[in-house]
């Protein structure tokens, strides 16, 4: 018996169609009386399949040597790297999933392990997801606090040092066994890797995590998991007035207290054994006002990024600084974990901080900025400022476009010399009552910088560009107006596509509602008093 999952086989010499599941080959019949057996799936060219399954063990056949060969890839490219940095490393494959363990010589202590889970899609293209898992913590009594330590410590050094967006997940499990109790998840994804270029993304892997690696060993050097006698500090056990700790742990080199139902936690390093400075040094941050919540901005020398802070967060934050008086601050910001750090303190506030939230907040940013603006400059007229420069135009039109919550992404391709007077202009819009930010269809437009009128003979060949570039629909912008028979033509296009189009009237409308447009734009158009 072959176990499948997930594929349709078609063509099959039977009456009717055959449907069978294509995945992992779980057991398969070896004998005359039907006994199951594992099997290794290196091992899966050497069976014999009858006449009426043969193109399935064809199928099978070939994609067990894809994963294989992905397998050995990956495993030869860890042992690759290690040996020619002198490191000891294990490699364990199971399930589509490469552990690395690693090991030393002089005894030294890791306490991550490199995990990279890969798919295959039609036996060429790899999708490669890297996680770090901290590995088992050889200390008596409970570790939670460890696990917390080390996942976090990490976690902040991802974002301070290499501007990685990172998440943390920890898993809780009941019994004696205690493995990977604690995971920060990458987002990023390699994906559409061919076998060829897998080993070098390997390397590039496993480079960044040893980096990563002795970057936290030169912050934190050696630790102690020795349980001390101390007394709890009073100062830490309460959070804020109505908050307390309902768990604490405290060893020689740190304390650990926790609130589990408010997601709230701290970490009081020793000063002498660790330097929180370190993690942060060249952290920049600013915090802008949202409709929702906070927008943070942080800056790293890799580059800046942005994270959004839900209200009931932001305030959870803002009594942590009051109640502890806290002074010197620095706030960093990962996609599930908001950290505020001083001297040898860290607070971590579990919560929501996805930076793909910033679109949406941004546009409601936006859109009250439109609704101030239709108070504030409802008044304002504007005219043109003749000859119209016509690439700044169609600037001017890619801006005022994104501004539509609908609108993903603008691109404008060619010069502004071509022969119609524009240039082609790429409008990415999302389709309605979609999630995904990728499902767009796509919209072609032009811009028109003419004085006088446009007409049907200034705008040529609609449907042959729609057709060229596979779009759903044309988008027209002109300085001034559009005649009868030119709106004549776009309406009998819009009974198959999606057809709009501004005038100097839409225009004008549209830079009232977003008025910081007309200073950036201030050598095309002026405010007429």
């Amino acid at each position: 018996m072959v176990e499948f999952d997930e594929m349709k086989i078609e063509d099959m010499p039977f009456d009717g169609e055959l449907e069978v599941f294509e995945g992992h080959v779980w057991s398969c019949v070896v004998s005359e009386k039907y006994d199951n057996i594992w099997i290794d799936y290196n091992e899966i060219s050497d069976l014999e399949f009858e006449p009426w399954c043969e193109m399935i063990g064809e199928k099978i056949v070939e994609k067990c040597n894809v994963e294989s060969r992905v397998s050995n890839t990956i495993k030869k490219s860890f042992q690759k790297m290690a040996d020619a940095m002198g490191l000891l490393i294990e490699v364990s494959d199971f399930d589509r999933r490469c552990n690395v363990f690693i090991n030393s010589a002089g005894g030294d202590y890791c306490p991550y392990i490199l995990s990279i889970d890969y798919d295959i899609e039609n036996n060429t293209e790899i999708t490669i997801l890297q996680s770090w898992n901290v590995s088992r913590m050889y200390a008596s009594g409970e570790k939670s606090d460890l696990y917390v330590l080390f996942a976090n410590s990490m976690n902040i050094l991802l974002k301070g040092v290499f501007n990685c967006f990172a998440e943390i997940v920890y898993i809780d499990v009941i019994g004696n066994d205690e493995v990977n109790a604690a995971t920060i998840l990458f987002e990023d994804k390699i994906k559409n890797c061919s076998i060829e270029k897998l080993s070098e993304k390997i390397d590039d892997i496993f480079m960044s995590f040893i980096m990563a690696m002795n970057i936290h060993y030169s912050i934190f050097g050696s630790y102690s998991f020795r349980l001390s006698t101390d007394e709890v500090n009073p100062k830490y056990i309460s959070f804020y007035d109505e908050v307390e700790a309902d768990n604490y742990i405290i060893r020689d080199d740190h304390q650990y207290y926790t609130c589990l139902e408010e997601g709230i936690s701290l970490l009081v390093l020793s000063e002498k054994q660790y330097n929180c400075i370190n993690l942060i040094n060249n952290h920049k941050w600013e915090i802008i006002d949202g409709i929702d919540g906070k927008i943070i901005i942080q800056y790293e020398k890799t580059g800046k990024s942005y994270n959004f802070i839900p209200e009931n967060r932001w305030k959870c934050v803002n009594k942590i600084i009051r109640q502890n008086a806290l002074k010197n601050y620095t706030i960093i910001c990962q996609e599930n974990m908001l950290y505020v750090l001083e001297l040898n303190t860290i607070w971590l506030i579990e919560g929501g901080y996805y930076h793909y939230w910033i679109e949406e907040e941004k546009q409601k940013i936006f859109e009250r900025q439109k609704r101030e603006n239709d108070i504030l400059f409802f008044d304002k007229n504007f005219a043109w400022k003749y000859p119209v420069n016509p690439s700044r135009f169609e600037d001017l039109i890619a801006d005022l476009i994104e501004t539509d919550i609908k609108v993903n992404k603008v691109r404008l391709l060619g010069k502004s010399n071509n022969s119609d007077g524009g240039r082609d202009i790429l409008i990415y819009k999302r389709i309605l009552g979609e999630q995904e930010y990728n499902s767009n269809y796509l919209v072609i437009g032009q811009c028109k910088a003419y004085k006088n009128s446009v007409n049907k003979a200034h705008v040529t060949d609609i449907r042959d560009m729609i057709e060229h570039y596979g779009a759903n629909g044309f988008f027209l912008a002109v300085t001034s107006n559009i005649t009868v028979p030119l709106i004549d033509v776009l309406c009998k296009l819009g009974e198959k596509y999606e057809v709009d189009w501004w005038t100097q009237r839409e225009i004008f409308s549209l830079l009232r509602k977003n008025f910081y447009l007309v200073e950036r734009y201030s050598d095309l158009v002026e405010i007429i008093l």
